[in-house]
């Protein structure tokens, strides 16, 4: 147990520390948010859904960034 209580200690200090750099970051690319967010220990990324990238530390989401726009109401054909 003392491992899952290290981490979580590790992921708030790397959640303050994440929303101080925010703070002083212009992150507008998917590969200077990338940059920060794998900067963390043990942070991880994977695409999920489809279109988002998102990053985790210990299995817990912290950050998603859309890959790609997509349409909030996307077109569907019928077939008639």
């Amino acid at each position: 147990m003392t491992g899952t209580k290290d981490l979580n200690v590790s992921f708030q200090a790397s959640a303050s520390l994440l929303l101080s750099s925010l703070r002083r970051c212009r992150m507008n690319t998917v590969e200077s948010i990338r940059k920060l967010c794998m900067r963390f220990p043990h942070s991880t990324e994977q695409i999920q859904w489809g279109y988002d990238l998102v990053f985790k530390i210990a299995g817990k989401m912290f950050a998603i960034t859309p890959l790609e726009t997509r349409s909030r109401f996307p077109h569907h054909q019928s077939q008639r």
